[in-house]
């Protein structure tokens, strides 16, 4: 919500919820794969509880709260528990209004992809190993910035350069998984114009949940 809510009155109660963007985002890669917007994964900041998918995720915390309350109080079994968390993350990705919704219960998205977006993209995925600016991207989609920014925030809910930086980092887990242990993370990552390491990691841990290097382990 956008403002701090303040009161009180007799016998009231309230129920908090903190759901970690990093465990949604988790959650959606595990449902929806990689995909390009799942490190841009963003809810409404209020819901509406007295609709049908409103009233449903209601249902889906009280059902949790009163297990974690009751039956699960004493009782240590962390499977139990593991599919709880599972429950209320996916009710949360399926029922919230999130800009992930379409993709996560398998409807195409509403608009045709506009003849800029192609263009550019497709400029993207070729020559994601080059400098690119946005004035290039523009040329190339033969349109304004502005045209082209509004067109890849419809398309794909990004802008371009972040579409960019992402297909760059997918490039990147793709290299690390592919090493026989010659090459080094930060060597890679400024293979594709990753050149602050501190930012490049951070990006890389919300896009896939793990450290390159954790990445660069794995592939050896």
């Amino acid at each position: 919500m956008s403002r701090a809510i303040s009161g009180w009155e007799k016998d009231f109660a309230s129920f908090g919820l903190v759901l970690p963007k990093e465990r949604l985002q988790a959650q959606a890669r595990a449902l929806v794969g990689d995909g390009l917007g799942v490190c841009d994964l963003d809810f409404r900041r209020s819901v509406d509880l007295t609709t049908a998918k409103g009233s449903m995720f209601a249902q889906t915390i009280r059902y949790v709260a009163d297990m974690m309350d009751g039956p699960l109080l004493e009782l240590d079994n962390p499977l139990l528990v593991r599919q709880l968390e599972d429950l209320l993350l996916t009710q949360a990705l399926t029922l919230l209004p999130n800009t992930l919704q379409d993709e996560l219960l398998g409807r195409p998205r509403a608009h045709v992809v506009s003849l800029h977006v192609k263009r550019a993209r497709d400029h993207i995925q070729a020559h994601a190993d080059a400098p690119i600016s946005l004035a290039d991207l523009a040329a190339v989609a033969g349109c304004s910035y502005r045209t082209l920014q509004e067109s890849f925030q419809d398309a794909y809910g990004l802008s371009p350069m972040t579409y960019l930086r992402n297909v760059r980092l997918h490039r990147v887990r793709a290299a690390l998984l592919s090493q026989d242990g010659q090459g080094t993370v930060a060597r890679i990552a400024s293979t594709w114009g990753f050149a602050h390491m501190g930012r490049f990691a951070e990006a890389y841990r919300r896009q896939f949940g793990e450290l390159p290097s954790e990445t660069l382990r794995r592939g050896k």
